[in-house]
């Protein structure tokens, strides 16, 4: 009993020596310091800079007035006014527009043809053309929607005029223009913001990609040096491969609780975003990510010789996780080998339950099955690394 214990001793001295270590390692790397702390901290602040306008307001457009009447002048001023455009140029014809848009000084260029008003008045239907670029798809939709709600309104207008021309009353008209009303209730989102939208999955894959790169060149710079400080370690194989891994685990899970508590509980009230949950359940829901993402990381390890291999490896991989994680495009409308492949990745799980339980309100229970696939990820990952390190310990004790 005595020896066990003694032993048990030995082995959690041994664990909190490699921890030890490993703070060591990290503080006397600058390119791993750098990814660790100083980027992990700084990204999130420039991130929510950069969306802190949450909404494109006011793009530039060009606006051609061919036909020059009271009615599409007062066109004009609707659309200037809309929250969406801002009518920057207003030359005498669309080929000094187009000049004007491929110069870049227009987001946009609307076209007011000759007999606009003329059309109306004979009660034709009239048109106003738009020309934006859908390739940048924020300002293609701020100047589709503003001027639809430009012309929209003018229609409107003048079907209460004539309405009320024929005898109905203002309240008759504005029933018989908008029979149907439609009341618009944004749910979590309020403004309709991109930060909002982006920020909290963008925030859960800063955590893991750091983490990955940081462990993985630590690790590569380990493995081209040959200073694996596990060579002192005495006892079996398997068991020196796990007094390193759950030192390692510490000295990551450590340094990234306190950037959780930094992104959910500083960055979201900083920049205003939805908080509706308690940081301590949103650190118990992203534990065992952590877990999973320095177990994957550990895991990787022996796959890089060389320092530079982690870098353009784990830099290489970030987009497609980026992709897969659901924010660019919905996770439903992904063919179904993509969506199988995303699950084996910690972020999405761990992005899925967390805008749940931190931005919709959901109940801890209700996000027990992301919990819950979370911690097999990292039980899995954590046999993985183990297989990984024993391999490695083995290798080096033969040298």
């Amino acid at each position: 009993m005595r020896k066990n214990k003694t032993g048990l001793i030995g082995g959690i001295r041994s664990v909190f020596s490699v921890w030890r270590q490993e703070y060591i390692n990290i503080l006397s790397d600058f390119g791993v310091l750098l990814i660790l702390v100083i980027a992990a901290a700084a990204y999130p602040l420039l991130y929510g800079y950069a969306y802190s306008t949450e909404v494109l307001r006011d793009a530039p457009v060009a606006l051609v007035d061919l036909d020059g009447t009271g009615l599409s002048r007062q066109l004009t001023r609707m659309i200037d006014a809309t929250e969406e455009m801002k009518i920057k140029e207003m030359p005498g014809s669309l080929n000094e527009a187009e000049s004007d848009f491929y110069k870049g000084k227009v987001d946009g260029v609307l076209l007011i043809p000759k007999g606009f008003a003329a059309n109306i008045y004979k009660q034709q239907q009239a048109t106003v053309s738009v020309y934006c670029d859908a390739s940048y798809f924020m300002n293609y939709k701020q100047v589709l929607q503003g001027a639809n709600y430009a012309a929209g309104t003018l229609a409107g207008q003048i079907k209460v005029q004539r309405a009320m021309a024929h005898g109905a009353t203002l309240i008759q008209a504005k029933a018989q223009t908008t029979p149907l009303g439609l009341v618009e209730t944004p749910l979590y989102n309020r403004t309709g913001g991109y930060g909002t939208y982006v920020m909290p999955a963008v925030l859960i894959l800063i955590l893991q990609q750091t983490l990955l790169i940081g462990i993985g060149m630590l690790g590569g710079s380990q493995r081209e040096q040959n200073s694996f400080h596990f060579a002192i370690l005495k006892g079996s194989t398997v068991n020196s491969a796990l007094t390193i891994i759950l030192g390692k685990a510490g000295a990551y899970i450590s340094i990234y609780l306190i950037h959780a508590i930094y992104l959910f509980g500083v960055v979201f009230r900083v920049f205003h975003l939805p908080v509706r949950s308690s940081l301590p359940e949103v650190l118990v829901f992203i534990f065992p990510m952590m877990l999973a993402v320095t177990f994957l990381g550990l895991t990787m390890v022996s796959w890089f010789r060389k320092r530079e291999q982690s870098i353009m490896f784990l830099i290489f991989l970030s987009i497609p996780i980026l992709f897969l994680s659901g924010i660019s495009w919905p996770v439903e409308s992904m063919p179904a080998f993509w969506r199988g492949l995303a699950q084996i990745i910690p972020s999405t799980p761990g992005i899925e339950g967390f805008i749940k339980l931190h931005q919709m309100s959901a109940t801890f229970h209700q996000v027990s099955r992301e919990w819950f696939i979370l911690w097999v990820m990292a039980f899995f990952y954590f046999g993985t690394a183990w297989i990984s390190f024993t391999g490695i310990v083995k290798k080096h004790r033969r040298m």
